[in-house]
């Protein structure tokens, strides 16, 4: 079955133009119309990124880059959820008109619950998408008390309206208090256009609301 422009497979986020062919347990990988195999994808383009299940830990010190910026916000991307976009039927209170994590989208989302748990972090707030696989994400990280808001919606395929969605963010960020911790989990085009980071499903991404600074925090 050929994919669409810009597919993530079970295996493999893709952030070129390409098509990904999955006959039974392998993939083919067709980027400008040569067939690439995709274990060799990394070799394809330097913008090319295949995603793995991340392990509980970070190549960085979390701490330390979160106090280099001071850091009041913390995103993180929904994890792994083959496909792209989100089907015709689309129906934000019917999770099976989405697209929705695979298992190892599950496993990444308990891998990053317990990377959190592991820096000893207590969040302010918790907040979510009102996406099934955003607020899946947060289940499988084992959060609690978390609040699925509008304002962290894609805007992808235009389900929302981008202006409404970043005046209501916006003015949610700028409310933050400086002893506030807040962890937010989102889409990507939501975090690209705050941070001007675009993070791999799972990706997280640090945040400065006042400052404007970024850090993306890489999982092993």
């Amino acid at each position: 079955q050929l994919s669409t422009p810009g597919v993530v497979s079970d295996y493999f986020h893709l952030s070129l133009p390409c098509a990904v062919v999955r006959p039974e347990s392998f993939a083919i990988v067709y980027v400008n119309g040569a067939k690439i195999p995709a274990a060799a994808i990394r070799a394809v383009h330097p913008s090319a990124m295949a995603v793995g299940v991340y392990s509980a830990v970070a190549k960085q010190d979390f701490l330390k880059e979160m106090h280099a910026i001071n850091a009041n916000i913390v995103f993180v991307r929904h994890a792994l959820a083959p496909g792209y976009g989100d089907p015709i039927n689309f129906d934000i209170n019917d999770c099976e008109t989405q697209r929705n994590l695979n298992i190892q989208g599950i496993k990444q989302s308990r891998n990053l619950g317990n990377y959190f748990k592991k820096q000893t972090i207590i969040f302010s707030d918790i907040f979510t998408s009102q996406w099934c696989r955003c607020i899946d994400t947060a289940k499988e990280m084992g959060l609690e008390n978390w609040l699925a808001i509008p304002e962290l919606n894609s805007f992808y395929q235009n389900r929302f309206k981008k202006s409404d969605i970043m005046e209501k963010l916006n003015y949610r960020l700028n409310s933050v208090k400086e002893d506030e911790l807040l962890l937010m989990i989102t889409h990507q085009v939501v975090i690209s256009e705050v941070t001007k980071i675009s993070p791999p499903s799972g990706g997280i991404v640090i945040y400065n609301h006042k400052t404007k600074k970024a850090l993306t925090i890489d999982l092993k």
